[in-house]
């Protein structure tokens, strides 16, 4: 992947998102240039928990990870602040609807995934 985006000059504009802990290894080996959001499955009980956000930052920083990639049901502002604070980034997965892209719009994240990307501009258009 890595060649294949220096041979068409797109290396500064692509990432991996969904990229567990097991998979980092071979990343980092195969493609050392790209960066990398690191899955995270949130614990429910404690994704308002501020200690929780920070520890699974300092994961997230530990594995070479430019942030976190996660499902939107379970991201929070307190995930989101501490993910800024520690200087990472932040994808949310995945928006079937427009009401579910709105709740993920006011968390401002840095990358989405949905399955209405033709929706995405009126949504936006429309405020959040």
């Amino acid at each position: 992947m890595q060649q294949l985006a220096e041979q068409t000059g797109v290396l500064g504009q692509i990432f991996f998102t969904g990229v567990g802990r097991s998979f980092v290894p071979a990343v980092r080996a195969g493609a050392p240039k790209i960066p990398y959001y690191l899955n995270c499955d949130i614990n429910p009980f404690f994704k308002h928990s501020h200690a929780y956000a920070a520890k699974l930052a300092k994961r997230i920083q530990d594995c070479g990870a430019v942030g976190l990639n996660c499902n939107f049901h379970n991201a929070t502002p307190t995930i989101v602040a501490a993910m800024r604070r520690h200087g990472l980034q932040v994808s949310l997965w995945t928006a079937s609807n427009e009401e579910q892209l709105r709740k993920i719009l006011r968390l401002h994240p840095d990358n989405v995934t949905t399955r209405i990307p033709d929706r995405v501009d009126a949504v936006v258009k429309a405020g959040i």
